[in-house]
C-alpha cells in the first residue's frame, strides 16, 4: 500500500490548490524535492555543475555565511552591510545600485571575508589546518 502523499487523490488535491495559489500571484520557491531559488537569485543546476558546485554545498555556504554574519567582528558597517546581502543571495550588480560602490570594491570584501568565514568554519581545509 503506498503512501497517502503518493496517492491520485492527493496529488490531484495539490495541483488544485498550487494552481489557486498561482492564480493570485504566490510564487512557490521549491519544488518537491529542492530549492529553486534562494533569496533573491534563481538557483539554476546548469550554473551550479558549470562551477563544479553541488546544491547541497551552495545552501551550506549561505547557511554559514549566515552565521558569520553574527560571529565576525567587521571593520566597517559597510563591510558588515555589503556581507549581509552576499548571506542572503543578493547579486553583486544590485549590491553596486544599493551601496554606491564599485563591483570590484564589493567582490574584494565579499572574497576576503569569504576567506576568513572558511577558515574559521574549516570549510575545504584539512583537518590539520
Amino acid at each position: 500500500m503506498s503512501k497517502f502523499f503518493e496517492s491520485d487523490e492527493f496529488i490531484a488535491l495539490r495541483r488544485k490548490w498550487y494552481a489557486e495559489l498561482k492564480k493570485k500571484g504566490f510564487v512557490d520557491h521549491e519544488d518537491e524535492i529542492d530549492l529553486k531559488e534562494y533569496a533573491s537569485s534563481p538557483v539554476k543546476r546548469r550554473d551550479l555543475k558549470r562551477k563544479g558546485v553541488s546544491l547541497e554545498n551552495q545552501q551550506e555556504y549561505y547557511r554559514l555565511a549566515g552565521h558569520f554574519l553574527y560571529d565576525h567582528k567587521f571593520e566597517a558597517e559597510l563591510e558588515k552591510t555589503i556581507w549581509q546581502y552576499h548571506a542572503e543571495g543578493m547579486s553583486i550588480r544590485k549590491m553596486e545600485r544599493k551601496v554606491g560602490r564599485k563591483k570590484s570594491y564589493i567582490s574584494e570584501i565579499i572574497n576576503r571575508l569569504a576567506a576568513k568565514m572558511k577558515k574559521r568554519y574549516k570549510i575545504g581545509y584539512n583537518d590539520r589546518d
